[in-house]
């Protein structure tokens, strides 16, 4: 049973509505803590409608999401950012985000306010909760490192008031989002799949050597190949982790693809 729980903001008496009691379908909760404070944002993902005029958007919508109304100062604070219209007026950040089930791949602005010069620890909690198969990744642009949460759940890193907002990305990848990409470049057509545990690529050129190079999401080369002369190549990655990993493919000759690969 959904309903409705509205707060008021007493300085602007702002009414705010979203769905609180059994939150969605799946969710995805982050927690920050540091500078002895802690503070959540959620994400939730949920296609029933329970005001038919409004279901869950990408954009801001009253009956599903909530604004962020900013704390103590010195408390790190965390929250979802509106990039898709219509946008709330003076307040583009979220406390609640609602969002239509995960489909493809789905990326959600992630905006930190460290509040003061600290260490701090994200925690991404619930995401058990999400289908089978979903790969979820959060992206640190200022260091330039991205993370697959499924693997670990907890980013370690520092913060100061001087930092960019809009600091991190959350990356979601369903299940029925799969390595499979055909690729036409410079008159090559390239298709990497995996089944099974092992990677298929159909395509490539005859009388060529191939170099592959397979990265997990910490730019670890966990795997390097030499692949001779065939138009079809069958590579084990039986004793590769199940997650997110990138497929680098080079010949000699200026061509190369790079294509993210789920293992499972």
């Amino acid at each position: 049973m959904k309903f409705k729980l509205f707060l008021a903001c007493t300085t602007a008496m702002l009414i705010i509505s979203y769905a609180q009691a059994q939150i969605g379908d799946y969710e995805a909760r982050v927690e920050v803590n540091g500078n002895g404070f802690a503070h959540y944002t959620t994400i939730y993902f949920d296609d029933e409608s329970w005001d038919p005029q409004a279901s869950p958007t990408y954009g801001w919508d009253a009956c599903c999401d909530a604004l962020l109304i900013l704390g103590n100062p010195n408390q790190p604070q965390v929250f979802t950012e509106v990039v898709a219209p219509p946008e709330p007026t003076n307040n583009h950040r979220l406390s609640v985000n609602g969002l239509p089930h995960l489909f493809e791949e789905t990326n959600v602005p992630l905006g930190f306010l460290p509040g003061t010069l600290a260490p701090y620890v994200f925690t991404f909690k619930n995401l058990y909760t999400l289908p089978q198969g979903t790969v979820v990744e959060l992206e640190d642009l200022s260091l330039n490192v991205t993370q697959d949460l499924m693997a670990d759940s907890t980013y370690d890193t520092w913060g100061a008031p001087s930092d960019d907002e809009s600091r991190f990305i959350i990356r979601f990848f369903p299940s029925n989002v799969t390595g499979s990409e055909d690729i036409v470049r410079n008159n090559h057509s390239e298709q990497i799949t995996n089944t099974a545990g092992i990677l298929e690529i159909h395509g490539a050129s005859n009388n060529r050597v191939y170099d592959l190079q397979i990265y997990n999401l910490r730019g670890q080369a966990v795997l390097q190949k030499n692949l001779f002369g065939a138009r079809s190549f069958s590579v084990n990655v039986n004793l590769l982790s199940s997650g997110l990993y990138v497929v680098s493919l080079a010949d000699g000759e200026g061509f190369a693809i790079r294509r993210k690969v789920i293992l499972y």
